[in-house]
């Protein structure tokens, strides 16, 4: 899910992963042009999720690209919820965000909410430009909260120390 140009599933085909075992999903059909060489067409669905998957269809493992970024909570949610419902039986969601937030202190907290009331104040009075809004962050424990209210009951932050700052969460369907 999230697939953008294809470059994790063309590594995993490099790696060996069969081509028919491997299916790809992208908002948009743009991105796509690059991977659509490796895989079969109709092993690719373009739009959102459950809307662009096929009916039955389940899979062993449903890998989210840094999609989380984009999504309020409450969208997270819903889509960890549709991918959940695909899982086979002892299927795995695995999401994999560079969007992660280290848990924080209740200074920090006040710090970083304090800070963020001053620029939408000094916005609003025109003295500074807000700036572009570039998606959600959060803590690791927000991420196991989204899982968790979509019905995973198995779930595993793992930080990827060669990747910092991306962060894999593991999470169990059933």
């Amino acid at each position: 899910v999230g697939c953008g140009i294809g470059f994790v599933e063309h590594e995993l085909l490099q790696r060996g992963v069969p081509p028919e075992n491997l299916f790809l999903n992208e908002i948009t059909e743009g991105p796509l042009l690059w991977i659509r060489k490796e895989v079969a067409h109709e092993h690719i669905y373009v739009g959102r999720i459950p809307e662009c998957l096929p009916p039955q269809k389940k899979w062993d493992i449903v890998y989210l690209g840094n999609v989380d970024y984009a999504l309020g909570q409450k969208d997270l949610v819903s889509l960890l919820k549709a991918l959940r419902a695909r899982l086979q039986p002892d299927g795995k969601c695995i999401l994999v965000t560079t969007a992660i937030v280290p848990s924080q202190s209740i200074r920090q907290v006040i710090t970083n909410i304090t800070k963020d009331c001053g620029k939408g104040i000094l916005g609003f009075l025109g003295v500074r430009e807000r700036g572009q809004f570039w998606g959600w962050n959060r803590t690791p424990a927000e991420l196991e909260d989204a899982f968790g209210a979509a019905g995973y009951s198995k779930f595993t932050p793992a930080p990827m120390p060669l990747l910092q700052p991306n962060y894999c969460f593991e999470a169990g369907g059933s």
